[in-house]
C-alpha cells in the first residue's frame, strides 16, 4: 500500500482554555474536507496513533505551546531512545520513535506550536490564542498544495 499524503494529529484538553488549541484546530480542519489532508483530534496522545502514522508521508502535530508568542512549525528529531516513563506520557517524538519500531516506517513528523496565553478551566480560547488557531488552519489547508500533495 502507497503511503498516504498528510496526517494532521491536533490534540489537547478543552477544558483547560488554550491547551484545547491543537484539538479545537483539528476539528475545524475535520470539516473542510480537504484533498491530500486527513485530521485525527484527540484529547491526548495515544500509542494506537503510530498504526495511523505509518500509512502517511508526513504527520503533523498541532498543540498548544505556554513558552513563546508566536506559531511556529518545527521538524520533529526521533531520540535515539525511549525516554523514561514513554508510555505515561506521549510525546510527539516518542509517538514517532514507536512509528518507527512497530512498523518500520518513519513520516516526516513536525509539530505547529500555537501560543496559548490562558490555562485556566474554561472552554473558550483566548482571542490571541484563536487569531493564531486561525492562521494556524489557514496555513494547513494550504500544505497540501504547497508540498505538492493535491
Amino acid at each position: 500500500m502507497a503511503n498516504k499524503r498528510i496526517l494532521v494529529i491536533g490534540y489537547g484538553n478543552t477544558l483547560r482554555s488554550d491547551d484545547g488549541v491543537g484539538y479545537i484546530v483539528a476539528c475545524q480542519l475535520l470539516h473542510q474536507n480537504i484533498p491530500g489532508l486527513e485530521t485525527i483530534a484527540t484529547p491526548s496522545l495515544t500509542p494506537e496513533l503510530s498504526e495511523k502514522m505509518a500509512e502517511y508521508q508526513r504527520v503533523i502535530f498541532v498543540d498548544a505551546c505556554v513558552n513563546q508568542d508566536k506559531l511556529t512549525f518545527t521538524r520533529i528529531e526521533i531520540p535515539p531512545q525511549y525516554p523514561d516513563n514513554w508510555l505515561h506520557k506521549l510525546t510527539p517524538a516518542s509517538l514517532l520513535k514507536l512509528t518507527q519500531w512497530l512498523y518500520h516506517k518513519t513520516p516526516d513528523a513536525w509539530i505547529m506550536a500555537i501560543p496559548a496565553k490562558n490555562l485556566d478551566f474554561g472552554e473558550q480560547l483566548s482571542q490571541y490564542t484563536k487569531k493564531q488557531a486561525q492562521l494556524a488552519i489557514e496555513m494547513l489547508k494550504n500544505l497540501p498544495l504547497v508540498v505538492g500533495y493535491a
